[in-house]
């Protein structure tokens, strides 16, 4: 070994245990010197005379931290990282470090850092060797954002992530990664054509000469979309006892995409260098994520008990205007893991509606006037409730329609008689001989066969 190479080395040995110091140091409460997050501000001892000043707290820069609140408020409202980024330098807001302005990674930093909720996470090593140290440390930052906030930005970034949306239309598509072309499965695109420049959906492999189907007008698709929100849990978006359930159901899926994140670094982490510590850190975050999950599940059942009754009152006061508001809704959808086809023949324009790959109602619209149909106990309830259908017509028939890929001849899925029946429970239906329990019990609701329920 050259010398230079043994002074490199030495030299980095020294910084390593140096910085593993000031780790430990910050357990007690010691600030760690000038290293610290862009919205904090160093505080020294004026009577400190030594060349190396090292500072004795940290103070809050309420200007910096209303940017990183900024920040997270638009995330929250529906923006991409790329966006957030282009709207804080079209502002002229000054970066936390360097010349060049926000970048959307410096933006991704700020949204998954826990340093703003006031949590200090040690680690050693560079790159891919890169580990935990210890527990995380709290009280080292003062918080400039809540809990709530922080782990409903990481549910937004992570849902946006999967579908890799960094576009920002002039209005928010309702539709973006919800709607589906029928024939062929591809997604259903917006376009304008005519003197008056109307805006059409069409799909993107129609709009290549691979597939037949129809333009479909975006004006009626969106009075569809509409009607959509009022057959499934979208109360949130307009009432404010609802709008708290969603607030803490977000926030508990923000969590559990934190440990799920995070236990997948410390698996990696395990591949490349088996340790005591990082597999117990994964057991801890695997029975966590249950125990989240299990929560998860009760809130959505609360969520589920709240059922829109007045249509009238639920469009007044629901926002479909701005960008925000269109986001928001689209992203309850996706969340409650809806995905709709639709298909155009002569003026009937049909959308097969479907929650976690069964059909759940179908829409028909012609010329402005919509007609439903639906065989899902839930959906039939809340037409029941909404004035749509009588007691009397109330029923499930036990036919639901699994969502096919193209070309595929699959027959709609019917419990039999003569076998255990499909495991409906993890698509969180209700019981198939009711609607629900709610139902008045004056009314009796029945099967229309005596097939067992599976």
């Amino acid at each position: 070994m050259s010398r230079s190479h043994r002074e490199s080395h030495h030299k980095s040995v020294r910084v390593g245990i140096a910085w593993r110091n000031k780790q430990e140091a910050a357990r007690s409460g010691k600030p760690m010197g000038a290293t610290k997050p862009g919205w904090l501000d160093a505080v020294y001892d004026d009577n400190d005379k030594s060349l190396k000043k090292k500072p004795t707290h940290y103070v809050v820069n309420e200007a910096k931290a209303n940017i990183v609140r900024d920040i997270f408020q638009m995330t929250l409202d529906g923006y991409g990282r790329n966006i957030v980024a282009r709207k804080l330098n079209e502002r002229g807001t000054p970066a936390f470090r360097g010349k060049t302005g926000w970048g959307a990674s410096s933006v991704d930093q700020i949204l998954k850092s826990p340093t703003v909720l006031g949590i200090y996470q040690p680690y050693r090593g560079k790159g891919k060797e890169r580990v935990p140290v210890g527990e995380p440390i709290t009280g080292l930052y003062a918080p400039i954002i809540d809990e709530t906030t922080f782990y409903a930005a990481q549910k937004a970034t992570t849902d946006r992530f999967r579908a890799r949306s960094t576009k920002q239309p002039p209005r928010f598509n309702v539709w973006s990664k919800l709607l589906k072309c029928t024939h062929c499965r591809a997604a259903l695109n917006l376009y304008s054509k005519g003197k008056e420049q109307r805006k059409y959906l069409r799909c993107y492999e129609a709009a290549k000469g691979r597939c037949q189907a129809k333009a479909i007008r975006l004006d009626r698709s969106e009075e569809v979309f509409k009607e959509l929100l009022t057959k499934v849990n979208s109360l949130s978006l307009v009432q404010s006892d609802a709008r708290s359930l969603q607030a803490q159901l977000n926030e508990l899926e923000g969590r559990i995409a934190v440990l799920q994140r995070d236990m997948t670094e410390n698996l990696e982490f395990l591949r490349a260098r088996p340790s005591p510590a990082i597999r117990a850190l994964v057991a801890d975050a695997d029975d966590e994520i249950a125990r989240l999950e299990e929560k998860r599940v009760e809130l959505e059942k609360a969520l589920a008990a709240d059922r829109i009754t007045d249509k009238a009152d639920f469009f007044a006061r629901l926002d479909l205007e701005s960008y925000e508001g269109r986001s928001r809704a689209n992203e309850l959808l996706q969340r409650l893991s809806i995905l709709v086809t639709a298909s155009k023949v002569d003026i009937v324009t049909t959308y097969l509606v479907y929650k976690k790959e069964l059909e759940i109602l179908t829409i028909k619209e012609t010329d402005g006037n919509i007609h439903k149909e639906t065989d899902s106990p839930d959906v039939m309830t809340a037409m029941f409730y909404q004035g749509e259908v009588k007691a009397e017509d109330l029923f499930v028939s036990g036919r639901r329609r699994k969502l096919r890929k193209p070309n595929d001849t699959t027959q709609p899925v019917t419990p039999a008689s003569t076998a255990p029946g499909p495991d409906w429970s993890q698509y969180e239906e209700p019981d198939w001989y009711t609607v629900t329990n709610s139902v008045p019990d004056e009314y009796t609701v029945t099967r229309d066969d005596e097939s067992p329920a599976g």
